[in-house]
């Protein structure tokens, strides 16, 4: 299921790629997020966003270089109930 139901843009899918080539593979960042691979394929392919609590997780890692709103960019309107 899709976060928001919201379908991914060029942008979410970008991020998702970076993020995969930073952790090596789509299997590395599911075993680090807890997930299952597949769930990582679907956001890579743009079946489906990445829910917001693995895009907060994310943006927690400096070293990744990516904020929550490079991962979910459609969530911008709400950016003042998340600073």
């Amino acid at each position: 299921m899709s976060a928001l139901k919201n379908k991914p843009t060029k942008a979410h899918i970008i991020a998702i790629n970076q993020t995969v080539r930073f952790y090596g593979s789509q299997t590395a960042l599911a075993d680090f997020l807890g997930i299952a691979q597949p769930n990582i394929a679907a956001w890579v392919r743009g079946a489906h966003t990445i829910p917001l609590w693995h895009a907060e997780t994310l943006s927690r890692d400096k070293n990744l270089g990516l904020g929550i709103l490079d991962l979910r960019p459609d969530i911008k309107k709400y950016e003042k109930y998340f600073k």
